[in-house]
């Protein structure tokens, strides 16, 4: 099996369990498009330590800044 092809089934299997979660038991708490949209940002930024960092800080500038917009 290929990378790619192992990775197709690995991601395919995780927004399968992301969703179910989210629409399931974590229904009313999480939002399922915010995770897709972290989720796409972690790989963008290169997976692994440091695209996690990245990604943590990215999303929680976002988060900032689109708050501080709505006041």
């Amino acid at each position: 099996m290929s990378t790619n092809t192992a990775l197709a089934i690995s991601v395919g299997v995780l927004g399968a369990v992301a969703t179910w979660l989210f629409l399931g038991p974590l229904g009313g708490a999480l939002a399922i498009w915010a995770a897709f949209i972290a989720w796409g940002c972690f790989f963008h930024c290169g997976g692994k330590e440091h695209g996690l960092q990245s990604a943590i800080l990215c999303n929680a500038a976002g988060a900032v800044i689109a708050g501080i917009t709505l006041i």
